[in-house]
């Protein structure tokens, strides 16, 4: 399992996005439970996103499988918020927030027109009442310019990714990276103690 090597630094987190298949099987967290436990993985380093369409196709299952994820100690997100322009504000959406989620990414088709839609601006900021009076954390995603992180700061999105921000590492350059980062704060720790 990827993360098996590296147990105890903080972050990294894998994400892994669920189909309907996984969420509809009843046994799909005891085998990732098995998984986790296999390999000595701490079960905070997994990420089980919903996306929004498996989400709004299967609305029972995700509501049945999100807080099996949340008992095991696994992180869970919800994804591709606001994709194809998905009405946010309405009661059925406010209940797919209900579910208890670490955060959500709002989908890059919300993100990008930001600078220059107010109907994209007007769909963030009916989300982000709901997500931050439920203590949802949210990321942004295909953040590509400096006027579009502007906005997400002004309405307190708390992360953002995208090419602005930082272009896309191959996996293994991104450990390396991590694994440094963590070598570097530990002797830093062991110097100034």
């Amino acid at each position: 399992m990827l993360l098996s090597g590296l147990r105890n630094e903080s972050p990294p987190r894998l994400e892994v996005n669920l189909s309907a298949e996984s969420i509809r099987d009843a046994q799909f967290t005891s085998r990732i439970d098995a998984q986790l436990a296999q390999y000595r993985v701490p079960a905070r380093k997994l990420v089980l996103c919903i996306p929004e369409r498996v989400a709004r196709a299967e609305p029972a299952a995700a509501a049945a499988i999100a807080p099996r994820v949340r008992s095991m100690g696994c992180v869970v997100a919800r994804v591709n918020i606001g994709q194809d322009g998905e009405g946010w504000g309405t009661p059925e959406s406010e209940q797919m927030l209900d579910l208890p989620l670490d955060y959500v990414k709002l989908d890059g088709s919300l993100v990008r027109p930001l600078p220059y839609s107010g109907e994209a601006r007007l769909a963030l900021h009916r989300l982000l009442t709901m997500t931050q009076s439920r203590g949802i954390e949210t990321v942004a995603v295909f953040v590509g310019d400096e006027e579009t992180v502007e906005l997400l700061e002004q309405e307190s999105v708390d992360y953002a990714q995208g090419f602005y921000v930082g272009p896309p590492e191959s996996t293994r350059s991104t450990l390396e990276e991590i694994a440094e980062h963590a070598a570097n704060q530990y002797a830093t720790a062991i110097v100034t103690d």
